[in-house]
């Protein structure tokens, strides 16, 4: 396609030559790593209101994505975006554009991230993306809607969702990107033969960049070692068999659903692999023999100008003769690549019908054995894929017309393999002509070898063997060290007489007369093949790329990716659950603002130590409601506290990903923000010290929290509805002076009280305690430490209420290495600084901005502060124990404990004050 807007629209090739944008500032498109996948993005910003569109075509899959929101002043949500769709190439208008797009392309190239490899195995590639500025006025609306009602499998719905006002700039980034891939790939898609899909952020859970590195979700680029150590929940997740598959998982994780609809769904289809084994080992086993369905349709939907390697483009020698007939054959026939593609389709074909046929029998045990034929959501999805009409037809007429695989093995080899298969491709008896003529090719190359065999023995020289080249055809090739040196001059050697010998490296290539008689019966009889074989491959190739099939492929691709990450989360609890007796159960998501957890795992910490042959690391509990929705969590340096809010965080994103979690019981709302705050390094290529970075990091999460971030992105329908969101701070202000740092943190968790969303602030700011006197929402907890003589012990326990002793750092030092004349100076310290008039333990009021108006807390309305958090750690312990008890010995046992609680409190002399 030469020119791809009409009228007064100039053509891409004419718009290069002038402006000199793609020769000078882009290299080719073609990926350096043959494995990788091809994904190109184009982004158009709007920087007034701060409006992105995007558009990721994802060339071996033949889609195209399109997303478009609202975006903050750090524009995270395009990162986490381009972290997500993982582009090879940026296309973006010069302008403000290019400004904003360079620090993030900065911050993924300092800590580059996984990109899915086309084997399925998830290989690492720490490859940088690269913006291509282009000229802003290809970004046009109007042609992105002409090219996707051109391209697009369902033309008239894409067009008619394409324009509405809210998709503007990803339509105009779509224009972009689909000329600049035809201009710079050297491919174009056929007609009708393109899935678009547009995408709402809002049905994911956000994650930003920061929260991404924290809870080591993604594989990152720069590891080097491979071992155990380099772990992320990715590799632990990843059991996936095919490109599709891997590929999904990894969005998965980066952008786990939001819908409660959608999650249930999930979590049927994986509870019923994990209670049929029939089933699982038997889609398993389908899925391993199912080959890359998007690499298949690549090779079916894309035109290429200049094929490679096409059954047109004859085999060339040196014989002038040859040349000339081979170049009388078919012109336009389809070339190898179609041939293969339509080969690995129909296997692909036939797992998803021995997936349909594993289901039906399951249906009809079922319906024998309690009369009901029910399958979840998501996998009778993939039963009606496998019985969709068109997949059935082109099923039944690929096996029709090709050969069993039994009778021919159509791979990637040498030249003449590859033009042998193509020839036998079809299936025999078909057409008697085409039998005729095979069975004179078979007799010709046999003549060859039957040739090679008399020349070895006329010259007397055992080396000698036939080859076969695209520019020689067959011919001779012979060792120097065998050859007789006069045989480089000579034209006869024994009685042969050597035509067109040629010295190559070590070895002497020349042919006979009788060999280029051979090569032009040969040429013939392929050419006469190629055209028998034309009609019925043209015709598979006219079936295969119609629309209801290019449908119908895209629904098949889709359910491979589906299932494939389905049976990698069972693969992976399976593995677990066999390793060792901690418990994986389902999440639950009810219509209520409590999340619950009972002896909740860090499963990248388990991973770790199961890999280390060390115990489990202990479990916690975990309850954040309305009442208090703040945890304020202390703890000694290595207590645990980072380790108990990654844990948290990551059983959210296992819970909403559709996957069950490492927990006793596991209770939580369906979150739409989850915003991790634990980096303490700095950012050189900003000028941006811990400090500065830290702050700017919080900045970006309170604009969540408040919803300024939020509102604005939303539609007017979703903005009336609550948006969950959990965010953890892990010691905000250590990177400051303890005064300032203090006095953030303090001001920080007064802030965070007034505001719905679930905190956990980790701090060693042991004063903050104090602030459960006058903010109520305020729950504070720490992880249990202890000093036995003089060594420091971590307990790994979530307990109630502040630690007695917040002074561990010089323990924790000690036992670091650092020598021993430092430590006991230290301790000296301690002492003195611990009686400066600046550490007293006094509370400063809610309404005090300064340093100054300290207000000291009395006995009595602390005693009324302690009996109120008693009460309720009561209340918490009663919710927990109505889920987890699962008997009603263990309900009794756990009641008579309550009770005794309960009269300890009520028997206080606070509680009868009040």
């Amino acid at each position: 396609m030469s020119r791809l807007v009409t009228g007064s629209s100039r053509s891409l090739r004419t718009l290069s030559k002038r402006s000199g944008t793609f020769a000078s500032r882009s290299t080719r498109l073609t990926s350096t790593n043959t494995t990788r996948s091809l994904v190109l993005a184009g982004v158009l910003i709007q920087d007034k209101g701060r409006r992105v569109g995007v558009a990721a075509c994802f060339v071996d899959a033949c889609r195209v994505e399109l997303r478009q929101f609202t975006d903050n002043y750090a524009y995270d949500r395009l990162a986490v975006g381009l972290e997500v769709l993982d582009p090879s190439e940026l296309v973006v208008p010069d302008g403000i554009a290019l400004s904003i797009l360079a620090p993030i392309l900065q911050r993924d190239q300092a800590v580059a991230t996984t990109s899915i490899s086309g084997d399925g195995s998830g290989t690492v590639h720490a490859d940088s993306r690269r913006a291509v500025p282009i000229p802003r006025r290809l970004f046009n609306e109007q042609i992105g809607l002409e090219l996707m009602e051109r391209f697009a499998v369902d033309a008239a719905a894409i067009r008619l969702s394409a324009s509405q006002p809210e998709r503007d700039l990803a339509t105009a980034a779509c224009a972009a990107v689909l000329q600049y891939l035809e201009h710079r790939g050297e491919l174009s898609f056929r007609p009708r033969a393109v899935q678009f899909v547009f995408t709402n952020c809002e049905d994911a859970l956000f994650m930003d960049s920061c929260t991404v590195h924290c809870l080591e979700l993604v594989e990152r680029g720069d590891s080097e070692s491979g071992t155990d150590a380099d772990i992320s929940l990715q590799r632990t997740l990843r059991f996936t068999q095919t490109a599709e598959g891997a590929r999904a998982l990894r969005r998965a994780i980066l952008e786990p659903p939001a819908n409660r609809t959608v999650i249930e769904e999930r979590l049927d289809a994986l509870d019923f692999m994990l209670s049929n084994d029939a089933i699982y080992y038997e889609l398993k086993e389908a899925l391993r023999q199912t080959p890359s369905v998007e690499r298949t349709i690549a090779q079916i939907f894309h035109i290429y100008p200049r094929a490679r390697e096409s059954l047109g483009m004859q085999a060339q020698s040196h014989i002038r003769d040859a040349r000339v007939h081979g170049a009388q054959s078919t012109d336009h026939v389809v070339d190898f690549r179609f041939v293969r593609s339509v080969w690995q389709l129909r296997r692909a074909l036939d797992s998803l019908f021995r997936i349909r046929e594993a289901l039906d029998v399951f249906l009809e045990e079922r319906s024998t054995q309690t009369g009901t034929r029910t399958l979840p959501v998501l996998l009778e999805w993939c039963r009606n894929v496998a019985r969709l009409t068109a997949l059935t037809d082109l099923h039944h007429e690929l096996g029709r017309c090709l050969a069993s695989t039994t009778e021919v093995e159509l791979e990637l080899g040498s030249t003449e393999r590859n033009r042998l298969h193509i020839a036998f491709a079809l299936r025999a008896g078909a057409n008697p002509l085409l039998d005729a003529a095979r069975r004179a090719l078979s007799d010709t190359v046999s003549s060859v070898h039957h040739l090679a065999e008399a020349t070895k023995g006329q010259l007397r020289c055992p080396r000698l063997h036939v080859a076969y080249s695209t520019l020689r055809g067959y011919h001779f090739v012979l060792p120097l060290r065998d050859a007789v040196q006069q045989s480089l001059t000579r034209t006869e050697i024994g009685g042969v007489l050597l035509r067109y010998p040629v010295r190559s490296g070590k070895k002497l290539l020349f042919t006979t007369d009788a060999l280029i008689r051979l090569n032009m019966q040969y040429q013939e009889t392929l050419a006469e093949i190629w055209h028998l074989s034309s009609k019925e491959l043209s015709k598979l190739a006219e079936m295969a790329t119609s629309t209801a099939s290019a449908h119908a492929i895209h629904e098949f691709c889709d359910c491979v990716a589906a299932l494939d990450v389905t049976l990698a989360l069972a693969t992976c609890i399976r593995r677990a659950r066999d390793r060792s007796s901690c418990p994986w159960v389902r999440p639950q998501f009810p219509d209520t603002n409590v999340m619950a957890m009972k002896d909740g795992r860090h499963l990248l910490l388990s991973h770790l130590y199961e890999a280390q042959r060390r115990d489990p690391p202990r479990p916690n509990d975990v309850y954040i409601d309305d009442a208090h929705n703040v945890m304020l969590l202390f703890g000694a340096n290595a207590s645990g506290k980072s380790v108990y809010m990654r844990q948290t965080a990551l059983i959210v994103v296992l819970a909403q990903m559709g996957c069950f979690v490492p927990a006793a019981f596991a209770s939580m709302p369906v979150y739409s923000v989850l915003l991790v705050r634990s980096r303490s390094d700095d950012a050189l290529e900003h000028n941006l010290s811990s400090f500065a970075m830290e702050m700017r990091e919080i900045t970006s999460a309170l604009h969540y929290i408040d919803g300024e971030a939020l509102s604005s992105a939303l539609n007017p329908l979703d903005q009336e509805r609550r948006i969950h969101k959990l965010v953890l701070f892990d010691e905000v202000g250590r990177s400051t002076g303890s005064l300032d740092g203090k006095s953030i943190a303090w001001a920080m968790l007064e802030y965070l009280s007034d505001t719905t969303a679930h905190i956990i602030f980790a701090t060693h700011f042991s004063e903050l305690a104090r602030t459960q006197t006058y903010l109520p929402n305020v729950h504070v907890m720490h992880l249990q430490s202890r000093v036995e003589n003089g060594t420091l012990y971590h307990d790994y326990k979530l307990v109630e209420g502040a630690p007695a002793s917040s002074r561990y750092g010089a323990e924790v030092a000690a036992q670091a290495g650092l020598p021993s004349a430092v430590v006991t100076r230290a301790l000296q310290f301690r002492g003195v600084f611990s009686g400066d008039a600046s550490t007293s333990t006094t509370t400063p009021t809610a309404t005090d901005t300064g340093n100054q108006g300290f207000l000291s807390i009395d006995d009595e309305t602390w005693a009324h502060c302690r009996w109120y958090t008693k009460a309720n750690t009561l209340l918490q312990r009663l919710v927990m124990l109505s889920y987890v008890a699962t008997s009603p010995e263990d309900q009794c046992a756990g009641v008579a404990e309550l009770a005794s609680v309960f009269a300890d409190l009520f028997e206080t002399p606070t509680a009868v004050t009040r």
